[in-house]
């Protein structure tokens, strides 16, 4: 098995939102607590509890971020609404 090396644009930030795409919490997703080194940690929360782990780097993406909700300008009441 050969490995590619990624390169990520910017840095990762203590409170940034990352996915994982590697080790064994795969697909979940996570809060920057603090950068160390080639390594960061991670808060995730599992069930009803939050914890933190130091993963590798290479390991992570950026999450997409979430769109807010609309606003109620965006989304009228039903009585707002035009019939059509």
């Amino acid at each position: 098995m050969s490995r590619v090396a990624v390169r990520r644009q910017g840095s990762m930030r203590i409170g940034d939102m990352v996915r994982m795409t590697g080790g064994p919490f795969v697909g979940m997703h996570g809060t920057v607590v603090r950068p160390v080194g080639r390594r960061v940690i991670l808060a995730l929360v599992l069930g009803n509890r939050q914890v933190q782990i130091g993963v590798e780097r290479e390991w992570t993406i950026a999450a997409t971020a979430r769109r807010r909700p609309a606003s109620r300008s965006e989304n009228p009441k039903p009585s707002q609404r035009r019939a059509g």
